[in-house]
């Protein structure tokens, strides 16, 4: 009963400390209590990516093996540059990596602003006119006005990740749109077509746009959650991403979005391609 009620104590204590003692904590502290919390605080999906746990009133830990620099860079950038009275990103707070043990992967440690609201995983009424619609297409936009340099990926580098790069993510990191040109040819050789991403500049894409990676709040603004597959894109791969989602909603989103934001002929055909390149490498082996 006495280990109960101290650990109640704590668990009080911890709910109000400031993000400045977060950024000040040890790192060994700061792994135990994310894990400690897991079962109790974790508000995630129970099955779906790294767990996000909250471990104060105001802030939220994502741990794992896949949460990487680029990931926190990245949203971190995001948040530095995007307009939050068009679209909220969480600030982040502090960011390192840790070897649970001497054969353990090597897990990332994302502290950063826990963001009130309604997750919209719990809408199911959301059509392609629809005031939340309407408000990502405006986000689209927004993002694809963010200009990233010449390195296509995350931010400050990293392999890129998510459903258009395949199981397991790119497998290497790109240094110019001229290596991401081979990546895409290489896969698509099989059905003699070839792309050239050259003329497009890279801007800033979310690349996982859905539901459960949103979160209205009450002042009805939106905020995206999870950074984990964003960087710098040509903006058709921000479509495309939407395209091949598997949420629902992708496929009013991707409808309102395409009429919104229409894209050129090459732009359409590189896209399609874009998206057939993990498939069709794969189709060939068969």
């Amino acid at each position: 009963m006495f280990t109960a009620a101290i650990m109640i104590v704590v668990g009080w204590l911890l709910w109000f400390l400031p993000a400045s003692f977060i950024q000040r904590a040890p790192q060994d502290w700061l792994i135990s209590i994310s894990h400690r919390l897991k079962h109790s605080r974790k508000i995630n999906d129970s099955n779906w990516g790294d767990p996000v746990v909250r471990i104060t009133r105001n802030i939220v830990v994502k741990y794992g093996p896949g949460v990487s620099p680029g990931e926190a860079a990245t949203q971190e950038y995001a948040y530095q540059h995007l307009d939050p009275k068009i679209v909220q990103v969480p600030r982040v707070y502090r960011y390192f990596q840790h070897h649970e043990s001497l054969d353990a992967k090597l897990n990332g440690y994302l502290f950063m602003e826990y963001i009130p609201g309604q997750n919209l995983k719990t809408r199911n009424n959301i059509g392609s006119d629809s005031e939340i619609t309407r408000k990502l297409i405006k986000i689209i936009a927004h993002l694809g006005q963010i200009a990233g340099g010449s390195v296509p990926g995350p931010v400050g580098g990293g392999i890129p990740r998510g459903t258009l790069w395949g199981d397991g993510g790119a497998k290497r990191e790109f240094r110019s749109l001229e290596d991401v040109n081979d990546w895409v040819n290489k896969r698509i050789e099989p059905i003699d077509e070839t792309v050239d991403l050259t003329p497009y500049p890279l801007v800033l894409c979310h690349m996982d746009l859905c539901r459960r990676n949103m979160v209205l709040k009450k002042d009805e603004s939106i905020c995206l959650l999870d950074w984990g597959y964003a960087g710098f894109y040509p903006r058709f791969y921000e479509m495309a991403a939407i395209r091949c989602g598997n949420d629902h909603y992708n496929t009013p989103l991707f409808e309102a979005t395409s009429k919104a934001i229409p894209l050129t002929e090459e732009e359409l055909r590189c896209m399609d391609l874009v998206i057939r390149a993990p498939d069709a490498s794969f189709q060939w082996t068969l």
